[in-house]
């Protein structure tokens, strides 16, 4: 009997890292549209209730899994890659998604300098200002990890098989 399934056109690491920089692209996309949402004037029925819940929200849905996700890429990568070869391809994706993380982050911070008065009064009054504006640069210092195991496994060199002694 012949099997309906077709074959997967690549492997499972480079399956798990294009889905880690999904989550890590659409993270970037959230913060980013979030922050900029906060610095627009207020109108009615246009105001943004709870900013830091939604901050949370989207580290929880997209920022935190994707690095995750590049852990088991990396993980399924590095042991193929001893097996039969460098996965050049797994570890260039991963290497994107640490830049892309970088500099989504730094676009965030920068956005956060012309967040509306009234965001910055509500969130200073709740004490939750610290930690909004720490999460850009925590996920900025997560960044920089990512590109490096990205980089080593772009250079794992496969095991040689060593002779063994025929006595």
């Amino acid at each position: 009997m012949e099997s309906i399934l077709m074959p997967i056109p690549m492997r499972y690491d480079t399956w798990m890292a294009i889905a880690s920089l999904a989550l890590h692209v659409m993270f970037v996309i959230y913060i980013n549209s979030l922050y900029m949402a906060l610095t627009r004037p207020l109108a009615i029925g246009a105001t943004i209730a709870q900013p830091w819940n939604m901050m949370i929200i989207g580290m929880f849905l997209f920022g935190l899994p994707g690095f995750g996700l590049a852990g088991v890429a990396y993980l399924l990568a590095k042991d193929l890659a001893k097996k039969s070869g460098v996965r050049r391809a797994t570890s260039m994706i991963i290497i994107v998604q640490g830049i892309i993380l970088l500099l989504g982050m730094i676009n965030a911070s920068s956005v956060e300098k012309a967040m509306n008065d009234y965001y910055i009064e509500t969130l200073t009054n709740r004490g939750e200002i610290h930690l909004f504006n720490t999460i850009p640069q925590l996920f900025m210092m997560g960044s920089i990890p990512l590109m490096g195991v990205g980089a080593y496994l772009y250079t794992v060199k496969p095991k040689t098989e060593r002779f063994k002694s025929s006595l």
